[in-house]
């Protein structure tokens, strides 16, 4: 009896060994488990051990590559600048003389269309506001010029051409009564009593100006003197004015177009009548009494 309890005692010994040096089926060396997936990559990781398992060589179609993950990410590219402008002369030559609509003044451009995309219309007239796409850059000449302009594109319903209207005044006005600007060296032009933006103004200014190959100033009063009769008459110019009467900006317009050489040399026509159509253009104008001095 002695006997049987030793052997039972000596196969419960073994057993309890043989429990302690198993290990369980998920038990990593040591006693510790299994380091957990990374945040957010459980669906990669079972795609990649997958594919481990299925013998593949090659990576998953979706997993980044080193190559992809080494290129830097390009900058995007900066669109060109824009400038609003209207066409004041120049558009059926392909040389436009603009003013731009800036409030602070806008400033004078010159800009050749030739080579250049249009979009928004088959042909330019003056009066048309276009957006000018060039690189950012301004050549401060006089008219400025933009760096490698790149395209036009013509406003829609944005038409006023009351430049062209007063540049065609003005020009029939220096062939009346031509002994009063021949012989001259500078023209004064006053528009400040019009409705024209100052950006206006200096364009219709410098078209008048290049048209007959003379320089133009809004201010002659040093030109001014006194004969051996004591009248007031300029020396070597003669001084051209618009203006508008009643309200500014209006569909309609009444205006008068004058030139004074001296307080016993002047001409023009006062109450010259003209009307915008729908689409922001100005018909030929009606003059009004002539007035000599």
């Amino acid at each position: 009896m002695k006997r049987i309890r030793s052997i039972c005692a000596a196969l419960a010994a073994v057993c309890l060994l043989l429990t302690a040096c198993a290990a369980p089926e998920d038990a990593a060396p040591n006693g510790s488990r299994p380091p957990a997936a990374a945040p957010g990559a459980g669906e990669q990781a079972s795609e990649w051990d997958a594919v481990r398992a299925a013998g593949a060589d090659e990576a998953p179609s979706n997993a980044p590559s080193a190559a992809d993950a080494a290129e830097p990410t390009k900058p995007t590219e900066e669109p060109a600048a824009v400038k609003a402008c209207r066409i004041v002369s120049g558009a059926e030559e392909g040389r436009l003389l603009l003013a731009g609509l800036e409030e602070n003044g806008g400033g004078l451009y010159r800009l050749s269309t030739e080579g250049l995309p249009i979009e928004g219309a088959t042909e330019l007239r003056s009066g048309m506001v276009v957006e000018v796409a060039y690189n950012g850059l301004i050549w401060e000449s006089y008219p400025a010029s933009f760096g490698e302009p790149s395209g036009l594109t013509v406003r829609e319903g944005a038409a006023d051409d009351r430049c062209a209207l007063y540049l065609r005044a003005l020009n029939d006005l220096w062939e009346a009564d031509p002994a009063l600007n021949s012989g001259i060296d500078l023209i004064g032009l006053d528009l400040s009593e019009t409705s024209l933006t100052e950006a206006e103004q200096q364009a219709v200014a410098w078209a008048f100006g290049e048209a007959h190959a003379l320089p133009v100033t809004d201010d002659v009063s040093e030109r001014i003197r006194k004969n051996e009769n004591g009248f007031s008459q300029l020396e070597n110019s003669c001084a051209f004015s618009i203006r508008e009467e009643g309200e500014k900006n209006r569909s309609d317009v009444v205006f008068s177009v004058t030139k004074w050489q001296s307080s016993l040399a002047a001409y023009g026509w006062v109450h010259c009548t003209a009307g915008q159509d729908k689409d922001g253009f100005w018909s030929s104008y009606e003059r009004g009494p002539a007035v000599a001095a």
